[in-house]
């Protein structure tokens, strides 16, 4: 068991998100960097779809009662067991009665605490995804009592014979996307414009939808109410690019004209406002 002694900022626990029930207007949820939810597991040996602990920016002060296998991944923390530095880029043995104690995020954003055997978190819909309205829970407070499925008698350090993935270049300020349904009804110099404009991400951004500014004087257009996703860029009719992220809504009106792929959405969720990006068109003709 674990106890809250600082919440962090936004603490939640999520998996891989709900899968299937998009059509009933659930949204999937997940961890926002997608990728790094799934490296924090792998480096430990849970499955990918393990529930992990999820916070933005500041991260949250733990004590444990229990002895477990972490690791942490994502945004760049200090992250100090007992106030000594921690190495976070290998797993990391806890003992009973240590505390664990995130600073402020020194780069990216979301930052993700694995623990061997995962989060006990009740299933809603196929997923522990915390959405409020949805789960019993909508965030982690202090003084939460968390439990995890760990078998205390005996750590299991993986052997890594099986291959982990990737680190990302969080770095880059390319976003890969692909063409959107409405991308053809947008004129050929709006178009090119897209490609080649620089964007700033705006102090508007959130689980639901990350806004973008940029110099481009084009409108956007209405549409009937289609399908949306997340990674789904919208152009609104004031010329606004908003980017569906992990709890955006199902549906939508205005068009989508690109969409980002699942690797650009876990780099553009460790982005802060005020930062650069471009986008990357990939061609699937």
């Amino acid at each position: 068991m674990i106890d809250v002694l600082v919440s962090g900022t936004n603490t939640v626990l999520q998996d891989l998100g709900r899968v299937g029930y998009r059509k009933f207007g659930v949204p999937s949820a997940g961890a926002m960097d997608a990728h790094s939810a799934r490296l924090a597991n792998q480096l430990i040996g849970n499955p990918d779809n393990t529930p992990v602990l999820e916070f933005i920016g500041q991260g949250p002060v733990l004590r444990f009662n229990s002895p477990g296998l972490i690791s942490i991944r994502g945004a760049k923390f200090n992250v100090r067991v007992n106030n000594e530095l921690i190495d976070i880029n290998l797993p990391y043995s806890i003992n009973e009665g240590d505390q664990l104690t995130f600073g402020t995020a020194l780069e990216g954003l979301y930052g993700y605490l694995a623990i061997q055997g995962g989060f006990n978190a009740p299933m809603v819909l196929g997923s522990a995804s915390f959405y409020e309205g949805i789960t019993p829970e909508a965030r982690i407070r202090k003084g939460d009592k968390l439990f995890f499925n760990s078998n205390v008698d005996q750590l299991n350090f993986p052997s890594y014979s099986t291959k982990i993935i990737e680190v990302l270049n969080y770095s880059s300020c390319e976003i890969m996307v692909t063409k959107g349904p409405e991308f053809e009804k947008l004129s050929n110099q709006t178009q090119d414009l897209l490609e080649n404009e620089e964007f700033i991400l705006s102090n508007e951004i959130n689980r639901m939808g990350y806004r973008l500014i940029g110099n481009l004087e084009i409108r956007g257009f209405e549409i009937l109410t289609s399908p949306v996703q997340p990674g789904t860029i919208q152009l609104t009719p004031s010329g606004q690019l908003i980017v569906l992220m992990r709890d955006g809504q199902t549906t939508g009106g205005y068009a989508r004209i690109l969409q980002l792929s699942e690797i650009s959405l876990s780099v553009l969720a460790q982005k802060r406002p005020g930062e650069k990006i471009n986008f990357k068109f990939k061609n699937i003709d």
